[in-house]
């Protein structure tokens, strides 16, 4: 038998089409190119055809954090954790590659001369068309992927999530929805990160939840997929889902809260929120 055949990037782009994103959607696509794959050009293929399928009015937002190994400690005594790491080499937050997990399609993303780049060392976003500036700027310092992070303000602007058949662990609307779950399941940590900036080395402090837990998230989403915000289907060999963003946020938020919800209001967007910035 022969190889199989590349999928050309206008058939995915036309499937991304059929699974509903129309041209000016912003979307935040979660690639697993291990079962994507074959793509004509590979990964660059995959974000050509994405970029088709918003169309020229269109927004695409990714979560690329860095290779952070050996470079991050968690206490709260900043000094004494800047001792521990000071014989560390430390990453670059807006150059360094991307964590191994998220494979050739995250380097590809980074790599694209068009793409606009935050450098954080817990959660660097990359972004690139319309409303590219007004998801990444400012960057908030401090729960990276909580309120009014790029992630909220996808939300916002009633934007849409794609999960090309990723472990739930990197599907970062997750991570939000924990912030506005009540009562929360995960505690505030301080974590520090050993990075190399222009040269020079650094102990950047950020407060943030402590590490998911990727049994409730498995949970989360394979429940969201049963409801009326969600629309699965095949992109090349992958099953995938398209989920609206705010309803899955407000779904992920109430279902990690539990029973204790109604004690608060949630500022998760229903149904459309003005536009922010």
């Amino acid at each position: 038998m022969g190889a199989e055949p590349a999928l050309r990037i206008e058939t995915l782009a036309e499937q991304l089409r059929a699974l509903g994103v129309r041209p000016g959607d912003v979307l935040i696509p979660h690639v697993a190119m291990r079962d994507l794959v074959p793509v004509e050009n590979g990964p660059k293929g995959v974000l050509a055809a994405l970029r088709r399928a918003v169309g020229a009015n269109g927004t695409l937002l990714f979560h690329v954090p860095c290779e952070t190994s050996g470079n991050v400690a968690e206490a709260d005594q900043r000094i004494a954790v800047g001792r521990q790491m000071a014989g560390g080499d430390g990453f670059d937050p807006l150059k360094g590659p991307p964590r191994g997990r998220l494979g050739e399609f995250a380097r590809a993303v980074i790599a694209d001369a068009d793409m606009k780049i935050v450098a954080h060392p817990a959660a660097r976003f990359a972004a690139t068309g319309k409303q590219a500036a007004k998801l990444l700027e400012p960057m908030p310092w401090d729960d990276p992927l909580g309120p009014d992070s790029p992630l909220d303000r996808l939300c916002a602007l009633q934007g849409k999530v794609l999960d090309f058949g990723v472990d739930t662990a990197t599907l970062t609307i997750g991570s939000l929805a924990d912030y506005y779950a009540v009562p929360r399941s995960r505690a505030m940590i301080l974590r520090h990160y050993r990075t190399r900036e222009n040269g020079k080395s650094f102990v950047r402090s950020v407060r943030l939840l402590d590490d998911k837990d990727e049994h409730r998230y498995d949970e989360g989403f394979d429940a969201a997929k049963r409801q009326n915000f969600a629309k699965s289907g095949k992109l090349g060999r992958t099953q995938a889902t398209l989920y609206e963003a705010a309803p899955l946020l407000r779904y992920l938020a109430r279902k990690f809260g539990g029973p204790d919800l109604f004690r608060t209001v949630l500022r998760v967007y229903e149904p459309v929120t003005p536009a922010r910035r």
